[in-house]
């Protein structure tokens, strides 16, 4: 995703000053891309009003244009250069660099966000990503207008503008798009297609989304649609096997058994993508992985370093605890769910009593094998009860998950 995000940047520093003049007057010839941001600005206003973020505003003219509709608006732009071409146009407008992956603004900050074709370098797989950042940024009862080219390919241009770029241009099916939009918390209230103009070679398509109000976010768990809100009490519900081949279309939610590992951030987004596809929330029903070194590669067969052949069982050779490595892995995947707009994760598992922590012990420590936030402490006496002396210990993971969640608690 840097590769990516990087040569988006290059690309528009570039072209920043000619892209500014070309479309500069653009809005005066579509009247439907007017009345969906007029529709926007009304919503936003009907709710209360307050900060509109243009994220991805360019050289800030549809900033502008949102300010003339008695928006509080400004805008976010990967590229100094068309920041640049923005604060010299629109001095009295407030302009920032940032990227929409990670947005500089506070949880439930903004009244309404406006993506106006500023989706269309991102993959459809990393949608998600972007899309779990509004929700978060949002209030709720926040308002969301995204604009793009309706396909499903991806062009790669060359040559624009009057300049040598290297840049990808994705188009969507407004339906997926609505989907994802859906089991990121964001609930679809209109939708606008039309046909491309003379200088368009695709139609052109507007989804406005709300972020439903009412409904809080929970650490990793953004709120559901109203519809699978409704539904659910009574919809079967399945946990999948990652290599398991599901028809979702029998369930309101996704549910998966994630012990994915991978080195980058971007490649468990690639992966996880195959789940958000179906447009349900998705809900991991299982992750983490066990106490030792090289815990989060074994994943869901973390558990067999024990030698059941020995009695006493055993931990095999060469195995190291570490509780660092298991809350490294568990806070890591759980920042990628939330950042994706993951309905809610479940990590597994509370605390096994079966597989107590013996410190002074290592080899027989059967807790290095155990998946729990929580190590069962054995520590009897001699002559104490056969229940006596037991007693629960967080672990690193437990802190460092008590920690991510506090941060949405605040």
């Amino acid at each position: 995703m840097d590769s990516r995000l990087d040569a988006t940047r290059a690309s528009y520093d570039t072209v920043a000053d000619d892209y500014a003049e070309l479309l500069r007057t653009e809005l005066a010839d579509k009247p439907f891309d007017r009345a969906m941001l007029g529709a926007f600005a009304e919503k936003v206003k009907d709710g209360g009003g307050g900060p509109v973020a243009d994220l991805g505003c360019g050289p800030g003219r549809v900033t502008a244009y949102l300010d003339g509709l008695g928006l509080d608006a400004y805008g976010i732009d990967l590229s100094p250069g068309m920041v640049a071409v923005a604060r010299r146009g629109h001095p009295e407008l407030r302009f920032e660099v940032g990227s929409m992956t990670a947005l500089d603004v506070a949880d439930g900050a903004l009244a309404g966000a406006l993506a106006w074709y500023s989706t269309v370098h991102t993959p459809m797989e990393e949608l998600p990503v972007l899309f779990g950042e509004f929700h978060r940024v949002l209030a709720p009862g926040g308002h969301l207008l995204l604009a793009c080219k309706v396909g499903d390919e991806r062009v790669h241009l060359n040559h624009a503008y009057g300049h040598d770029l290297d840049l990808d241009v994705h188009r969507f099916p407004p339906e997926r798009v609505a989907g994802l939009l859906r089991a990121a918390g964001l609930v679809e209230i209109a939708r606008l297609v039309r046909e491309a103009d003379a200088r368009e070679n695709t139609p052109q398509a507007f989804v406005l989304a709300r972020r439903p109000p009412g409904w809080r976010k929970a650490a990793g768990a953004p709120p559901m649609s109203t519809r699978a809100t409704r539904h659910l009490v009574y919809a079967p519900r399945y946990a999948a096997a990652q290599d398991e081949d599901v028809d979702w279309g029998l369930f309101d939610l996704v549910g998966v058994d994630y012990y994915g590992f991978f080195r980058h951030r971007d490649a468990y987004v690639r992966d996880l993508a195959r789940y958000t596809r179906f447009g349900k929330p998705v809900a991991v029903m299982e992750f983490g992985c066990c106490t030792f070194a090289g815990a989060p590669e074994r994943g869901g067969m973390g558990w067999d370093v024990v030698d059941y052949a020995k009695e006493p069982p055993e931990i095999k050779a060469g195995i190291v605890r570490s509780e660092r490595a298991q809350a490294a892995y568990l806070t890591d995947v759980l920042s990628v769910f939330e950042s994706m707009g993951l309905y809610s994760a479940m990590a597994y598992t509370f605390v096994t009593p079966d597989a107590p922590h013996r410190p002074r012990d290592p080899r027989h420590d059967l807790d290095t094998a155990s998946y729990s936030l929580v190590k069962a402490v054995e520590d009897r006496r001699p002559g104490a009860p056969e229940a006596a002396g037991w007693h629960g210990e967080p672990k690193e993971s437990f802190h460092a998950l008590a920690r991510q969640y506090a941060r949405h608690c605040r």
